[in-house]
Parts: structure tokens; C-alpha cells; sequence
């Protein structure tokens, strides 16, 4: 059982079939990936991503690899921009738009400060932009929006825009690991039977 809330309406199940993957599934299915996966330029893509519940924890886990394996060759910030700029979401509610990007910079910005002990500030900027042009206001069903490149090669940075198509190709990313198509075939083994019974769905 969870006390974690899934839904914020019944009105948005029923308009939008919104309904929020709880943490703990979150990681279990996560855990499903190889952990080589979540190197800090690996691409991911939430098609819905509501609040982030996925993007956050996958971005906790680039950090973490991060952290694990940084022998200061190079600006720990520049890492952990390699992290953020290669997360996507796109969500058709601004409300889970908005919180999807704070939540995503609050995880960097702790790590930042209370991990490497960078003054965060210079890089406050870089970051929301980040996320600003990384999470965005759509509906993946019909494809009209816009996403971004983020390319690096030092603390040179190349960002290019380019209309979110059906390939799913990330000019200089490659294709991203898709959250749903790589696991959506598992996301009930791992539901409680109860669970959405707690919501009233």
C-alpha cells in the first residue's frame, strides 16, 4: 500500500487519464535498465511526464554516477549539465510542466551545494534554461512543439531547436530511451492490486 497521491482530480482522470506512477514503482522499474544507462549524456524521453516522478529519479541517478566516479578532470558543474540537458519531458499540463522543472532543478542545485560544494549561482541560469527548454507544454500524440539539442565539447555548448517528430531523434543524441515503450510492458507487475481501488478509479 502507498499514501503517496497518484491523481489531483478525478475530473483530470477522466478528461486527460492522468494518473501519477508512485515512486516506489518508479524505481523498481528504473531498475530494470543497465545502470550504464544512466551515464550523464545517456538521452531519456518521458512522452507524458507528468510532475517528473520519472525524470527525477533518473536524474538522481546520473548525479549519483556522477558523484561516484568524478576524479576532477574536468568542472564538476559541466557533469551535472550533461545530466540535466540530456533529460526530456513533455507533459499537456502546465501546472505538471512547471513542477516537473523545479523538481528537476531543486535535485541539480542540491547537488551542486550539498554534494560537490560548487557555488551555484553562475549556474542558476544555464540550469532553468535547461529545464525550460527541455520540459515542455504539448501533447506527444500530435507532435506541435519544439525540444532542444544540447551539445558539448568542453565548455563549449552548440544548442540547436527542431520540431519534436516521430522518429524521436535528438539531433546529437541519438535516439533517447523511451520511458513507456522500454517499460510499460512491466509497469503492473509491480502495482499492488489495491492501489488504484485507494484513488476510487
Amino acid at each position: 500500500m502507498t499514501t503517496e497521491k497518484i491523481i489531483k482530480s478525478k475530473q483530470r482522470v477522466k478528461a486527460f487519464a492522468e494518473v501519477f506512477t508512485p515512486s516506489p514503482i518508479v524505481k523498481k522499474m528504473l531498475d530494470l535498465l543497465d545502470k550504464g544507462n544512466y551515464s550523464p549524456k545517456t538521452t531519456f524521453f518521458d512522452p507524458s511526464c507528468g510532475n517528473g516522478n520519472f525524470l527525477a529519479e533518473i536524474l538522481r541517478r546520473k548525479l549519483a554516477k556522477v558523484r561516484e566516479e568524478y576524479d576532477g578532470n574536468e568542472p564538476a558543474e559541466w557533469l551535472i549539465y550533461d545530466c540535466a540537458s540530456s533529460v526530456y519531458g513533455v507533459d499537456i499540463q502546465l501546472d505538471n510542466v512547471e513542477e516537473c522543472r523545479q523538481r528537476l532543478f531543486d535535485i541539480c542545485y542540491r547537488e551542486l551545494t550539498g554534494i560537490l560544494g560548487v557555488n551555484p549561482v553562475p549556474f542558476v541560469s544555464v540550469l532553468q534554461n535547461v529545464f525550460k527548454q527541455n520540459i515542455v507544454l504539448g501533447d506527444t500524440l500530435k507532435g506541435e512543439f519544439f525540444l532542444y539539442s544540447h551539445q558539448r565539447e568542453g565548455e563549449k555548448l552548440k544548442v540547436a531547436i527542431y520540431r519534436f517528430s516521430d522518429a524521436l531523434e535528438i539531433p546529437g543524441g541519438g535516439v533517447p530511451i523511451l520511458i513507456y515503450t522500454t517499460l510499460l510492458p512491466k509497469v503492473f507487475d509491480f502495482y499492488p492490486n489495491d492501489t488504484l481501488e485507494e484513488e476510487g478509479l
